[in-house]
C-alpha cells in the first residue's frame, strides 16, 4: 500500500512592509486602529528619508550656525545610523570641534516628520509639538536643574523661526539679547537663554537640537532580559520617582501645555498637547478643542477627554464593527461619562497642578548598567496635569493597560505598590510634604487610575471600562438588556448612528484591500500580485513601479517601528 502523498504547503500570504514591521491583508483587516496610514507610512519614511538624504548641506548648515562652528566641523552620519521614532526622524552628528569641551562631541537633530504629526489635515499641529517640547525643555532647565535631561541647543519652527543657545553665540547678538532680556523683563516675563533669529535654509522643516546622549542605553534595549532583576528594578524606580517628585513640587497654575512664542519667552497657554493630539490628527480625526485653550478645574478638562473618545468614535471609520460592538462601546462611552464626577469628586478634587510626563516610556529613559537613570528624553506630550491624574507607568509589567486582567493584574497590583512604596521612601528621604504617594495608593483603591487610562487610551478605552469600572456599580452585566438603553443616552439618533457606522465599516474595508493592493504592487510587481489574487477577485488598481534602483530597505533598516521612540 503505497503512502499518501504530502499535501502542498500553502502559498506564503502576501505581505506588504510597513513601518510597523511585515503585514499581510488579513492582519490589517483585523487590527482595530485605523491601518490607512500604517499601509502606505513605510512609502511616508521613505520620500522623507530620500528628501533629507538630498540635503545635507542645508541639515549642516543649520547645526553649524546654531552650534557657532564652521560646517566643516559637523559630520552628518550615514542615513543607515538614522533613527526613525513614533513622530520624529533623528540625525546623529559628529562634532569636531567641541571649543574646549564647551559642545559636545555629538548631537542629534530631531526632525518632525510632517506626515507622522497628521500635518496635513490638522496644519499647525508640527509647530504646535515643537513649541510645547521647546518650552518644556526651557521650563524643566530652569525650574527642575536636577532632573537629567539633554542640553537643548537649537531650534527651529516650520518657517523661519529659529533659536540659539545664547552661549554659542556672536558677542553682538549676545548685546542685542541683552538688550531683548532687559525689555523683555520690564513686562514682568523672563527670556531664556536662547537668541532668537530667522533663518534661510530648510524652512519647511521643523526641528530640535540637542545634545548625544553619551552615557547609558534606552531601558528597551535591556528590559525584558533584566526586568525580573530586583536591583535593577529597586534603582529604576528610585529615579523614577525622584523626577515625579520633584516635578510635583512645583505648582503650576492651571492644566495646559507650555508653548514658545517668536521671542523666546514661554508660557503656560497651550492647550494640554498629549499624544492624542498627534494621533488623531495622523488618522484625520478632528477636534474641536482650540490650541489655546486652557483649563482652570479639573472637571472642565475630564469633559474634554471625554470628547477625544467621543471623536475616535465618531470619526475613526472602523471604530465600530458591528451593532452589537457599537452598543457596546456607546455604552461604556455613557458608562464613564456617569462615573467620572463619582470617581473624581469635586470636594476631594484638590485643583492642584504640575507638570507630568505623559510619555515616558521605557525608550524615553536612559540608564547605566545598573538602571540608575542617566537621562530622559522626549518631552514633546508634557503637560501641566492635576495631579490626581498623575499615574504610575503602566509598562512595569510589559503588558498594556487593556490586558491587565486576572493573574496579569495581581501581577501588575504587585509592581505597582513597589513603585508607590519608593516614591513613599523618596518622600521620608528628602524630607517633603508631599504626599504623592498616599494619593497614588488612592488612585487604585478608588478607581481613578483606570479612568486616566481609558480616558488617554488610543482604542482600548471600553476594554478598560468593562474589566475595571462598571464592575464596582454594576455587578450582573447583559449586553442585551443593559448595553443597548445605556448606549440610547448617547444620542437622540443612535440607531441612524450606527447604520451609518456600517456603512463605513464597509468602505473601510474595501479601501483597506485597495490600498493594500496598491502598495503590494509597487513592493512586489503587478504579476506577483496578480499571483496571490484568489480568481475571482476584482482587477488591482495599475499602479507604476518603482525604479529598478529605488530603495527598499525594511522599516527595522531605516529605524522604523512605533516603539522605542526617539
Amino acid at each position: 500500500m503505497s503512502e499518501p502523498e504530502p499535501e502542498p504547503e500553502p502559498e506564503p500570504e502576501l505581505e506588504i512592509r510597513t513601518a510597523r514591521g511585515r503585514m499581510t491583508l488579513a492582519a490589517a483587516l483585523d487590527l482595530e486602529y485605523d491601518v490607512l496610514p500604517v499601509l502606505t507610512s513605510r512609502q511616508t519614511q521613505l520620500a522623507f528619508l530620500r528628501d533629507t538624504e538630498e540635503r545635507p548641506q542645508q541639515i549642516l548648515a543649520l547645526v553649524s550656525r546654531h552650534l557657532g562652528i564652521a560646517t566643516s566641523n559637523c559630520v552628518l552620519t550615514p542615513s543607515s545610523e538614522w533613527i526613525f521614532g513614533t513622530f520624529n526622524l533623528c540625525l546623529p552628528i559628529t562634532i569636531l570641534d567641541t571649543r574646549s569641551g564647551r559642545l559636545p562631541p555629538r548631537v542629534v537633530m530631531r526632525l518632525a516628520v510632517p506626515q507622522k504629526s497628521g500635518e496635513s489635515f490638522a496644519p499647525g499641529t508640527v509647530d504646535e509639538k515643537l513649541r510645547c517640547e521647546a518650552a518644556t525643555y526651557v521650563w524643566l532647565e530652569r525650574e527642575c536643574p536636577m532632573i537629567p535631561i539633554p542640553r537643548l541647543l537649537g531650534i527651529g519652527f516650520p518657517g523661519c523661526q529659529s533659536f540659539t543657545r545664547i552661549e554659542n553665540e556672536s558677542w553682538l547678538h549676545w548685546m542685542r539679547w541683552q538688550v531683548r532680556r532687559v525689555l523683555v523683563w520690564l513686562r514682568g516675563d523672563t527670556l531664556p537663554d536662547f537668541y532668537a533669529h530667522h533663518r534661510s535654509a530648510a524652512q519647511d522643516l521643523g526641528y530640535i537640537l540637542i545634545e548625544y546622549v553619551e552615557h547609558g542605553a534606552m531601558l528597551s534595549s535591556s528590559w525584558r532580559e533584566h526586568f525580573d532583576d530586583s536591583t535593577k528594578r529597586k534603582n529604576l524606580y528610585a529615579g523614577l520617582a525622584n523626577i515625579m517628585l520633584n516635578l510635583s513640587r512645583v505648582p503650576l497654575p492651571r492644566i495646559g501645555s507650555w508653548t514658545m512664542g517668536n521671542e523666546g519667552t514661554i508660557s503656560l497657554t497651550n492647550r494640554p498637547f498629549i499624544d492624542l493630539n498627534a494621533c488623531w490628527a495622523r488618522d484625520r480625526i478632528p477636534l474641536r478643542i482650540p490650541r489655546d485653550r486652557t483649563y482652570s478645574s479639573t472637571g472642565s478638562y475630564l469633559q474634554d477627554l471625554l470628547a477625544y473618545q467621543d471623536a475616535r468614535m465618531q470619526h475613526q471609520p472602523n471604530s465600530i464593527l458591528s451593532r452589537k460592538d457599537g452598543l457596546y462601546q456607546l455604552s461604556a462611552l455613557v458608562g464613564l461619562r456617569a462615573i467620572l464626577p463619582q470617581i473624581f469628586k469635586p470636594e476631594s478634587v484638590r485643583e492642584q497642578y504640575a507638570l507630568h510626563l505623559c510619555d515616558l516610556h521605557q525608550s524615553n529613559i536612559f540608564v547605566d548598567d545598573d538602571w540608575n537613570i542617566t537621562r530622559i528624553i522626549d518631552f514633546e506630550f508634557a503637560c501641566s496635569y492635576p495631579i490626581e491624574l498623575f499615574h504610575v507607568p503602566h509598562w512595569l509589567t510589559d503588558r498594556s493597560m487593556d490586558e491587565l486582567r486576572g493573574p496579569e493584574e495581581v501581577k501588575y497590583k504587585a509592581a505597582y505598590d513597589q513603585f508607590v512604596n519608593s516614591v513613599a521612601e523618596r518622600e521620608g528621604a528628602t524630607q517633603g510634604t508631599s504626599t504623592l504617594s498616599q494619593l497614588l495608593r488612592e488612585h487604585w483603591s478608588s478607581g481613578r487610575m483606570w479612568c486616566v487610562a481609558a480616558l488617554g487610551s488610543v482604542n482600548g478605552f471600553p476594554l478598560i471600562f468593562s474589566h475595571h469600572l462598571r464592575p464596582r456599580y454594576i455587578k450582573e452585566w447583559d449586553l442585551e438588556s443593559h448595553a443597548g438603553p445605556l448606549a440610547q443616552l448617547w444620542s437622540e439618533n443612535v440607531s441612524e448612528f450606527l447604520e451609518a457606522k456600517a456603512r463605513d465599516f464597509q468602505d473601510y474595508e474595501r479601501k483597506v484591500r485597495e490600498v493594500f493592493m496598491e502598495v503590494a504592487a509597487i513592493e512586489h510587481g503587478q504579476s506577483a500580485v496578480r499571483e496571490c489574487l484568489p480568481s475571482n477577485a476584482s482587477e488591482v488598481a495599475k499602479v507604476e513601479e518603482p525604479p529598478v534602483n529605488a530603495p527598499l530597505c525594511s522599516a527595522e533598516e531605516i529605524g522604523g517601528g512605533e516603539k522605542p521612540k526617539d
